[in-house]
């Protein structure tokens, strides 16, 4: 492991920063009506993706969508 690196925190959770397009992209293509509702986050790794999809997760269904 590199100096500075922190892979895992104490549990908080800070505020993401920084993806609101990427939320806004996710929320539209789970509300479509015209094909499938699938999302497919690529990247590489610790880039956010796991973060992203759980930010994701927690607004949809704030929002009143059915997502897993």
């Amino acid at each position: 492991m590199k100096a500075g690196f922190v892979r895992y925190s104490c549990g908080r959770i800070w505020p993401l920063a920084g993806r609101a397009e990427e939320l806004r992209y996710i929320e539209a293509a789970i509300r479509r009506v015209d094909g499938p509702r699938r999302v497919v986050l690529v990247g590489a790794a610790g880039v956010g993706k796991t973060r992203l999809a759980r930010e994701a997760l927690a607004l949809l269904a704030r929002r009143g969508a059915s997502a897993r």
